[in-house]
């Protein structure tokens, strides 16, 4: 970022001193340009770096969180399995009852997650048939129609992957 903000103001000035020498083409303004146009292809470059490192940090934070929840479910297992081995009545009824209560939350947990998402569906149906309405305008408000409805989507796919992990592990219970 602060190579992106080094090369910023390197262009600032680049772009001032084209200023200076706007009327008359020169072979200095030439070159002024080529060294401009390099760097903005250096900015770009860097900011599609930056976008595949975002991605990366993206796909390494779902692939922990699968890890994880593969741990809990191995120690979860070792755990119910040593209960069954020791043959311990009333630890086993123990842990029926954290088991059925953490599955109730889960299940609360579900259905206030789905709840949610109706409206969403709804205001982004509303959205759309907004944006239908007026096929070829493009001004602010359909600029922010547009924003509203990628945001609305975003948020619902996150609630989504979250309610599947929610319901795996209710089934896990």
């Amino acid at each position: 970022e602060a190579a992106i903000s080094e090369l910023s103001g390197q262009m600032s000035e680049i772009q001032n001193q084209l200023q200076a020498v706007l009327h008359t083409p020169t072979r200095e303004a030439d070159d002024l340009r080529t060294h401009l146009k390099a760097q903005i292809n250096q900015v770009k470059r860097m900011m599609a770096q930056l976008g595949r490192l975002r991605d990366i940090q993206r796909v390494n934070a779902q692939e922990i969180g699968m890890v994880e929840r593969e741990r809990a479910k191995l120690k979860r297992y070792c755990r119910v399995r040593k209960l069954m081995e020791e043959g311990d009545e009333t630890k086993v009824r123990e842990k029926i009852t954290v088991l059925q209560a953490d599955t109730d939350r889960l299940r609360m947990a579900i259905k206030e997650l789905e709840s949610g998402l109706s409206p969403l569906t709804k205001e982004a149906a509303e959205i759309i048939n907004k944006l239908r309405s007026m096929p070829f305008a493009f001004t602010t408000e359909t600029g922010k129609l547009r924003e509203q409805l990628i945001a609305n989507i975003h948020q619902e796919s996150q609630w989504k992957e979250r309610l599947a992990v929610l319901r795996g592990e209710k089934l896990q219970n």
